[in-house]
């Protein structure tokens, strides 16, 4: 926000919206949210969708310090110490899901049954997890294309009008919840 700068996005809103309401219709009252820096756009959006879906429900958020692997792992460990753990976790990336997994295999955790665990990104890495990883699908190829398109064409005209564009995604359900 305040810069005057194209941008190409999806609904983050809506999307961890979808996302919290998915893991909610498959039975799990207690959805813990693993964010990251709230700093970033994207992080404030999706824990805004993730606070609207909850509505006055139970809820608890983990703010990992990174968005990577091990992150995951520690900050699921802090949603465990917690007097009533989740029985469902939504992250705001694939790799703190992985590490959220990892976490529950080392505990001995089954996942889905103890604890359901959702991420956000569709990398590929997902559909080898185990259980798959259910997660929000960004089309992150196009993202990268209309993005260097839009960059292309401010290179070649700079009064080039603003676009703001936002594309669409999916939820794909696998194993994980």
């Amino acid at each position: 926000p305040g810069y005057n700068a194209s941008s190409v996005t999806i609904d983050n809103f809506k999307a961890a919206s979808a996302a919290v309401d998915h893991l909610m219709t498959s039975g799990y009252k207690r959805i813990a949210l693993i964010n990251g820096d709230l700093r970033y756009l994207y992080s404030q959006q999706r824990e805004a969708g993730y606070r609207a879906a909850c509505g006055k429900n139970w809820q608890a958020v983990v703010y990992a310090d990174s968005l990577e692997y091990q992150a995951g792992i520690q900050a699921m460990a802090e949603l465990f110490t917690l007097p009533e753990p989740p029985d469902a976790v939504f992250a705001i990336s694939d790799a703190l899901a992985g590490g959220a997994l990892h976490y529950a295999h080392e505990q001995g955790l089954r996942v889905p049954e103890d604890v359901a665990i959702m991420g956000f990104d569709g990398v590929p890495f997902g559909s080898v997890t185990f259980p798959p990883l259910t997660t929000i699908e960004q089309p992150m190829h196009q993202l990268g294309v209309r993005s260097v398109q839009l960059l292309l064409e401010r290179i070649d005209n700079p009064e080039v009008e603003t676009v703001n564009e936002i594309l669409d995604w999916k939820l794909l359900v696998r194993g994980s919840v």
